[in-house]
């Protein structure tokens, strides 16, 4: 296990999963349904973060290293393999704010 903390506390994680304390505090607070977010749905918010990432990184607005780490994990995202670490309830509600934090927290 391991600790992470924010500016309302501090949880327990689990080692061997991607996401951080955003995402463990939204699965606590909004499991409704029970359900996953559709693969094609996960591959297509990959596409758009790889989008964003290719151009801070062409702009110069972020470091060439951390950008290409972060379009390897996209990559990651995109092709299936980080698809157990999305937990987030699809029908969590607000403006998909909890969902961008999942996504964020595997890269």
């Amino acid at each position: 296990m391991r600790w992470e903390s924010d500016y309302i506390g501090e949880e327990k994680l689990p080692d061997d999963v991607y996401y951080g304390l955003a995402t463990l505090r939204a699965v606590n607070l909004f499991d409704v349904s029970g359900y996953r977010w559709q693969r094609i749905f996960i591959k297509s918010l990959a596409q758009v973060k790889q989008a964003a990432i290719l151009t801070m990184k062409q702009l110069g607005h972020m470091d060439s290293d951390k950008a290409d780490a972060l379009l390897q994990a996209a990559m990651l995202m995109e092709q299936g393999e980080l698809d157990a670490h999305m937990v987030v309830d699809p029908l969590q509600g607000g403006a998909g704010t909890a969902t961008n934090f999942n996504v964020n927290d595997c890269h």
